[in-house]
């Protein structure tokens, strides 16, 4: 029996379909564009939910010095330094005791101490007579009143937070 040419077998390359050179190139440009634009974007993001983490963190450590001077825990007074190592690195701690000693003084087995990133800066308000930033901030027992009040500057990578403590303690982020 001879084959009709109407019935002969195809090619299996006839039946294939796939994307031609100038479709790919089109889709790897629309997504080179694509990435181009929200990388910065995440960036810029990643980065504001770092700084507002710092403020919280260090908001919440200054809220629980307060409130554990305002109970008298362990009777004792509590506060926050902010203490600056040789190796650069940069932390604060809550601390139990009286206002005035210097932060490196600061020893005790109960001593919460909590690293910062690299190149952060934090600025604590003015303490009069003083001229420059203090780097404690102690809590009276019984009241909770602060030993300096203000604006308490975080600064990280260009971008800044602020916490701002009144004369009563309450701590506000901003």
């Amino acid at each position: 029996m001879a084959v009709h040419k109407s019935h002969r077998i195809y090619n299996l390359r006839d039946k294939v379909a796939g994307f031609t050179l100038i479709e790919m190139l089109i889709v790897i440009v629309i997504i080179s564009v694509v990435s181009l634009v929200t990388a910065p974007l995440g960036i810029q993001f990643y980065n504001d939910q770092t700084i507002i983490g710092m403020q919280g963190s260090f908001g919440d450590t200054l809220t629980r010095a307060r409130s554990q001077s305002v109970v008298q825990k362990n009777d004792y007074n509590y506060g926050v330094c902010i203490l600056n190592s040789a190796s650069s690195t940069i932390q604060y701690v809550l601390y139990t005791g009286a206002a005035g000693i210097p932060c490196s003084g600061h020893n005790a087995p109960t001593d919460e101490i909590y690293p910062l990133l690299t190149n952060t800066l934090v600025t604590l308000p003015l303490v009069a007579p003083y001229t420059s930033s203090t780097t404690e901030i102690n809590f009276a027992k019984h009241t909770g009143t602060p030993t300096a009040t203000g604006t308490i500057t975080i600064a990280w990578n260009g971008f800044v937070k602020t916490l701002t403590i009144d004369s009563l303690g309450t701590i506000v982020e901003k």
